[in-house]
């Protein structure tokens, strides 16, 4: 019973932190041109990636930032070594002015044992000019 108990108190909070992380917007200031990784990617079973893709679905976007997933190793936490996975670039264009707004993006996880359910993430964004820029004004 006591086992039981702790077992459901430890799923919850693991639960509650994983949806605060997913929901907590995550401020990034990107130059003109500059691209920057803003997650890893990963889903492993005793430390082994069992990910085969992970496909990003834009749900709400700024005209001057692209969303894109690029394959690399990652790290996993409480894993000692890399694992084949990915991260999510976010790519601001060229800007001659200041530009804010919000990204937001579901990826979702294909598996070896199938489909799983999406992971949100959202980002406040604002876009620097570079200074080449400012001076061209």
């Amino acid at each position: 019973m006591t086992r039981a108990f702790f077992a459901l108190i430890v799923s919850a909070f693991v639960f509650i932190a994983r949806a605060d992380a997913q929901t907590s917007p995550r401020f990034v200031a990107l130059k003109s041109g500059e691209s920057i990784v803003v997650t890893e990617l990963w889903w492993v079973k005793n430390c082994k990636s069992v990910m085969l893709n992970a496909e990003p679905v834009v749900l709400q976007s700024m005209p001057d930032v692209s969303v894109s997933i690029k394959e690399q190793p990652v790290q996993p936490a409480n894993c000692s070594k890399a694992v084949p996975g990915a991260v999510l670039v976010l790519t601001a264009k060229n800007v001659k002015e200041v530009s804010e707004g919000s990204i937001v993006v579901r990826v979702a996880y294909k598996l070896k044992e199938g489909q799983r359910d999406p992971t949100s993430y959202k980002f406040d964004v604002q876009i620097l000019p570079t200074r080449d820029a400012e001076i061209a004004k």
